[in-house]
Protein backbone atom coordinates (compact mmCIF):
# COMPACT_ATOMS: atom_id res chain seq x y z
CA UNK A 1 0.00 0.00 0.00
CA UNK A 2 1.36 3.68 -1.26
CA UNK A 3 1.81 6.15 1.31
CA UNK A 4 -1.09 8.09 -0.62
CA UNK A 5 -3.26 4.79 -0.62
CA UNK A 6 -2.96 4.64 3.40
CA UNK A 7 -3.65 8.29 4.30
CA UNK A 8 -6.53 8.05 1.97
CA UNK A 9 -7.83 5.10 3.66
CA UNK A 10 -7.20 7.02 6.98
CA UNK A 11 -8.95 10.24 6.13
CA UNK A 12 -12.20 7.66 5.46
CA UNK A 13 -11.87 5.67 8.63
CA UNK A 14 -11.63 9.06 10.47
CA UNK A 15 -14.67 10.28 8.86
CA UNK A 16 -16.28 7.07 9.77
CA UNK A 17 -15.54 7.55 12.90
CA UNK A 18 -16.71 11.28 13.38
CA UNK A 19 -19.88 10.04 12.08
CA UNK A 20 -20.36 7.55 14.15
CA UNK A 21 -19.55 9.27 17.06
CA UNK A 22 -22.29 11.93 16.25
CA UNK A 23 -24.41 9.10 16.38
CA UNK A 24 -23.09 7.16 19.38
CA UNK A 25 -22.47 9.59 21.57
CA UNK A 26 -26.65 10.94 22.53
CA UNK A 27 -27.47 7.58 23.35
CA UNK A 28 -25.14 7.65 26.28
CA UNK A 29 -26.95 10.09 27.89
CA UNK A 30 -30.53 9.14 26.51
CA UNK A 31 -33.61 8.70 29.01
CA UNK A 32 -36.65 7.31 28.72
CA UNK A 33 -39.53 10.02 27.86
CA UNK A 34 -41.30 8.80 30.71
CA UNK A 35 -38.34 10.54 33.03
CA UNK A 36 -38.82 13.79 31.22
CA UNK A 37 -40.94 15.40 33.96
CA UNK A 38 -38.73 15.04 36.76
CA UNK A 39 -35.81 17.23 35.32
CA UNK A 40 -37.18 20.32 36.08
CA UNK A 41 -36.74 22.23 32.66
CA UNK A 42 -38.40 23.79 30.59
CA UNK A 43 -39.13 22.05 27.22
CA UNK A 44 -40.87 22.89 24.66
CA UNK A 45 -43.28 20.25 22.55
CA UNK A 46 -42.14 16.56 22.11
CA UNK A 47 -41.72 16.12 18.42
CA UNK A 48 -44.14 13.03 17.80
CA UNK A 49 -41.36 10.88 16.95
CA UNK A 50 -39.07 11.50 20.08
CA UNK A 51 -38.47 7.98 21.77
CA UNK A 52 -35.67 9.53 23.95
CA UNK A 53 -34.23 12.66 25.32
CA UNK A 54 -30.80 13.40 26.84
CA UNK A 55 -29.86 16.85 28.48
CA UNK A 56 -27.41 18.96 26.54
CA UNK A 57 -25.73 21.57 28.35
CA UNK A 58 -29.05 22.64 30.48
CA UNK A 59 -31.10 21.96 27.17
CA UNK A 60 -33.43 19.00 26.45
CA UNK A 61 -32.58 17.46 23.43
CA UNK A 62 -34.99 14.90 21.96
CA UNK A 63 -34.08 11.50 20.25
CA UNK A 64 -35.61 9.71 17.25
CA UNK A 65 -33.79 6.39 18.87
CA UNK A 66 -34.31 4.97 22.32
CA UNK A 67 -32.13 4.23 24.84
CA UNK A 68 -29.41 1.95 24.98
CA UNK A 69 -31.69 -0.75 26.65
CA UNK A 70 -34.84 -0.08 24.09
CA UNK A 71 -31.93 -0.86 21.22
CA UNK A 72 -28.79 -2.57 22.38
CA UNK A 73 -28.13 -4.68 19.04
CA UNK A 74 -28.15 -1.11 17.21
CA UNK A 75 -26.08 0.31 19.83
CA UNK A 76 -23.29 -2.55 20.05
CA UNK A 77 -23.50 -2.04 16.32
CA UNK A 78 -22.56 1.54 16.51
CA UNK A 79 -20.22 1.05 18.95
CA UNK A 80 -17.85 -1.80 17.09
CA UNK A 81 -18.08 0.41 13.58
CA UNK A 82 -16.46 2.92 15.98
CA UNK A 83 -13.90 0.44 17.74
CA UNK A 84 -13.30 -0.85 14.36
CA UNK A 85 -12.61 2.65 12.61
CA UNK A 86 -10.73 3.76 15.38
CA UNK A 87 -8.36 0.52 15.95
CA UNK A 88 -7.89 0.45 11.81
CA UNK A 89 -6.87 4.02 11.94
CA UNK A 90 -4.13 3.31 14.87
CA UNK A 91 -3.13 -0.37 13.20
CA UNK A 92 -2.40 1.67 9.62
CA UNK A 93 -0.29 4.31 11.92
CA UNK A 94 1.70 1.84 13.98
CA UNK A 95 2.30 -0.10 10.83
CA UNK A 96 3.23 2.35 8.57
CA UNK A 97 5.79 3.72 11.29
CA UNK A 98 7.14 0.15 11.89
CA UNK A 99 7.68 0.18 7.71
CA UNK A 100 9.83 2.98 7.70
Amino acid sequence: MTRLQRSCLQIALAFAALVTFVQWAPWLGAKQLSELAGTGLRHGEVPDDARSFSINHGEIVFHRHGTISDQPILFIVYTSILIISIGSMVLLSVRSKSKG
